[in-house]
């Protein structure tokens, strides 16, 4: 059993160098939160295109923003 997980998240990038923000956490599924969280706990982010797989660190203090939306 082979079993394919994708990451869908919107990241804006900041025009500073190496410093990108992440936007619109509510609207994320849930294991695609969970998968984010253990990128910025871990700081780092491993991907895997076409058999070459990727080992990327955070060079950079991460800073993620919540918002609490109250709908009405």
């Amino acid at each position: 059993m082979h079993a394919e997980r994708y990451l869908t998240a919107k990241v804006d990038r900041i025009p500073l160098p190496e410093l990108s923000s992440r936007d619109e956490f509510d609207k994320m599924q849930d294991d695609d939160r969970l998968a984010i969280d253990g990128a910025l706990e871990q700081q780092t982010i491993s991907a895997a295109k076409a058999r070459a797989i990727t080992l990327l660190t955070s060079w950079h203090e991460t800073f993620l923003s919540l918002r609490e939306y109250h709908y009405e």
